[in-house]
């Protein structure tokens, strides 16, 4: 009798935890009462998260979407090479090419020199730049404060 108690609190037990019984006896069953084995529903998964990937999926496409735009936007407002080069004098831009020489051959001395005679040649290109765009914007009538 005591027996057939015994087998039956091993099945209830082995019954509770999920366990099958094993030939190893009760230490096999400790390390299966430890860690249970975790099931997944994958319905209840994709119902509760699905639409949040899809939130995230359209908010992803919407922040691409306006990258673009913003690039374009920015492009189109982008100044080509040929139209800053035109604001220089052929003098400034020689100047340039002759630094990029002198400090390709590495002489300091000569590079500072050459550097220190662009930078001025750029400020006189700027402000005579500067001093025709004003004067365009007041042959148009429009405000000396907005001209650029």
């Amino acid at each position: 009798m005591d027996e057939e108690k015994d087998a039956l609190e091993k099945t209830k037990g082995n019954q509770i935890c999920g366990l099958l019984v094993c030939g190893r006896g009760e230490k096999a069953s400790k390390l299966k009462q430890r860690s249970p084995r975790t099931t997944v529903n994958w319905d209840v998964f994709k119902s509760l998260v699905g639409p949040w990937v899809d939130t995230v999926v359209d908010n992803i496409d919407e922040e691409y979407d306006r990258l673009v735009e913003y690039l374009y936007v920015s492009a189109i407002k982008a100044e080509s090479p040929k139209v800053t080069k035109r604001r220089l004098s052929p003098q400034t831009l020689e100047l340039i090419r002759q630094r990029g020489i002198t400090r390709a051959a590495g002489n300091r001395n000569l590079t500072s020199k050459v550097a220190k005679r662009c930078r001025e040649a750029n400020k006189e290109d700027f402000k005579e730049r500067r001093a025709a765009v004003m004067a365009e914007d007041a042959e148009a009538g429009k405000s000396i404060r907005k001209a650029q």
